[in-house]
């Protein structure tokens, strides 16, 4: 497997199953719970991307979208949700290491339409994109359900990390 199909499998696979081990933890009223209509709940977020691994998965196995089977409905038990999401992660981990360069290089039609040239490259970024946007999403009801703490949020930045490891002195008030 060359580097860059590492590094995207990597990133796809461990941010798609920290959204998996995230939706675990949630109670099914965490889980439908929305603070705002227009916002996604944690559900529709998990929904979204497993149905969108799916439909990309078959774009990189079969070109011809017309030979694509209809994306699953998700089932309303959150087990029997988490465990197809899980399979499909599978199906992705097998995929993933099964390619090689030069099937990155083939080009594919998102849904058949002529004018949407895209390799399978760039359906890899787009499903590793989608990933980490949701990933977003769903970081954001992690801490505001309280898993990740309860304390208010103070952000990690940088300066008073180098100013603990390296002291004071080493970097003056500016």
């Amino acid at each position: 497997m060359s580097s860059e199909l590492k590094i995207v499998s990597y990133n796809l696979l461990g941010n798609a199953r920290k959204i998996l081990r995230w939706a675990r933890q949630l109670t099914p009223e965490q889980l439908d719970l929305t603070y705002s209509p227009s916002a996604p709940t944690a559900r529709n977020l998990v929904i979204h991307t497993w149905q969108w691994l799916a439909c990309d998965r078959q774009h990189i196995e079969q070109p011809d979208a017309s030979q694509h089977a209809l994306i699953l409905e998700a089932p309303a038990d959150p087990e029997a949700l988490f465990a197809a999401f899980e399979a499909e992660l599978d199906r992705w981990q097998a995929l993933l290491a099964g390619l090689t360069d030069d099937k990155l290089d083939e080009v594919r039609h998102q849904f058949n339409e002529a004018d949407s040239d895209w390799s399978v490259r760039a359906v890899l970024y787009h499903m590793l994109q989608n990933v980490l946007y949701k990933l977003g999403q769903f970081s954001y009801l992690y801490y505001a359900f309280g898993l990740d703490g309860t304390a208010p949020y103070e952000a990690p930045f940088p300066n008073p990390i180098y100013k603990e490891v390296f002291g004071e002195e080493y970097y003056p008030a500016q």
